[in-house]
């Protein structure tokens, strides 16, 4: 590439020999001096686990003893191919990142993140993604018992799945149901829950009106780094609600129909909260 003005790192994890790609790329950059853009979809900056889940599947905080994080990188088998210590991944990205990069994240919660696991790194920058709105749901014509919750997406570990199977299991003696605007990543269809399967975009207000969906809930167990789902739901008008963590947290805060509920609550306690919001938001209304 004989005139380049910028370079943009959109991700790096699809790609092997990362320790090999990087140099590459930094030595590129030093003799060519475009400017550079790092843009922060996923953390695989701060630790080849992406979504920042530990060895229990649970998110981790990013500790600041790294002697835990070091369990964890070794524990995971990636001192195999990432380098011997969670150091040494970290400050290869480091260097990278000292290309006078600038490092795009689409959430101040994904900032915060990065910082923890860089201190005193200044060129994070954050720049949402911005979506085109979806249209409202009305929910004047609804005629059902119960709370209907939506889930929205592909299913699966990081996704929450095993806590929406979870809340499946309970739906008959909570008087819930259960519709996922998607489909599970292990292709299973568990019973309590109502699968819709894939659907294209400007489908989806129609199909959760028709659904009647009283409350849209987003169960990812990581801190998504924005969530494109989810700023969806909000355009659609309806109560939406999240664990608090991440980007769909930051903006489910900032939504009068929105709610976050604790990562630690028990299944009885999501389910309850679901519940409770679903019908505060009703209520309101009227």
């Amino acid at each position: 590439f004989s005139d380049v003005d910028e370079v943009w790192i959109n991700e790096l994890v699809t790609y092997g020999q990362i320790q090999g790609n990087m140099k590459t790329i930094r030595d590129f950059i030093q003799v060519k001096k475009p400017l550079c853009k790092i843009l922060i979809h996923d953390y695989f900056p701060i630790c080849p686990s992406i979504n920042l889940l530990d060895c229990d599947g649970h998110f981790c905080g990013i500790p600041s003893n790294l002697m835990k994080c070091q369990k964890c990188y070794k524990q995971k088998g990636f001192d195999r191919e990432y380098g011997a210590t969670i150091l040494d991944y970290r400050d290869k990205w480091k260097a990278l990142f000292n290309e006078k990069a600038d490092v795009v994240c689409f959430s101040t919660s994904s900032k915060e993140l990065l910082s923890r696991a860089f201190p005193g790194l200044t060129q994070a920058i954050v720049s949402p993604h911005t979506i085109k709105p979806l249209p409202k749901v009305s929910t004047d014509e609804y005629d059902h018992d119960g709370v209907r919750i939506g889930i929205m997406g592909r299913m699966c570990e990081h996704k929450g799945g095993d806590i929406v199977k979870s809340i499946a299991e309970r739906s008959k003696a909570a008087g819930i149901s259960v519709v996922l605007f998607g489909d599970f990543e292990d292709g299973q269809k568990p019973d309590g829950i109502k699968v819709i399967g894939e659907y294209q975009r400007d489908e989806l207000s129609n199909l959760v009106q028709a659904e009647e969906i009283d409350v849209i809930f987003f169960p990812s167990i990581w801190p998504e780094t924005f969530s494109f789902t989810c700023s969806e739901a909000i355009s659609m008008g309806l109560p939406v609600a999240s664990f608090d963590i991440g980007a769909p947290a930051e903006r489910i805060r900032a939504y009068e129909l929105g709610m976050v509920i604790p990562l630690d609550s028990s299944i009885e306690e999501i389910v309850d909260e679901l519940t409770q919001h679903a019908k505060r938001c009703e209520e309101s209304k009227s």
